[in-house]
């Protein structure tokens, strides 16, 4: 991430260590015998804090790769978080529907906020995570 991120490093947002994942990546620079995903190592953190701090990412990675991450990296690959759409509203919330080039038309009496809700690229970011 110093690359990447020189100040921020590990604390860049999400976007910023997605992006670098992927330059890393097609820059050849990738783990894996196609070199398709990167290592990301935790083993250096005190495993008090990974069993306190991270039991759901040790378990994942468990379940998924078969990793111990205090003794192994993890395989990861980069995620997609700004263009995963969402429920299309207008600025106030309300749920909209296309029904013609360049026309909207709101759906009454129907809302959507928060992590569904898409008022623009940013919208519906966590869905990334499901």
């Amino acid at each position: 991430m110093e690359k990447f991120a020189p100040k921020a490093k590990d604390l860049a947002s999400r976007d910023v260590v997605s992006r670098s994942m992927a330059m890393e990546i097609l820059g050849g620079r990738g783990c894996g015998p196609d070199k398709e995903y990167i290592h990301l190592q935790l083993s250096h953190l005190p495993k008090e804090k990974i069993l306190k701090q991270l039991p759901g990412i040790k378990q994942t990675a468990w379940d998924f790769a078969g990793v111990d991450i205090l003794k192994q990296p993890i395989p990861r690959v980069p995620t997609v978080y700004y263009a995963m759409g969402g429920i299309p509203t207008n600025w106030k919330g309300q749920v909209i529907t296309q029904v013609g080039p360049d026309k909207d038309q709101i759906i009454g009496g129907f809302y959507a906020c928060g992590e569904c809700a898409c008022v623009s690229v940013h919208g519906a970011n966590f869905l990334a995570k499901l």
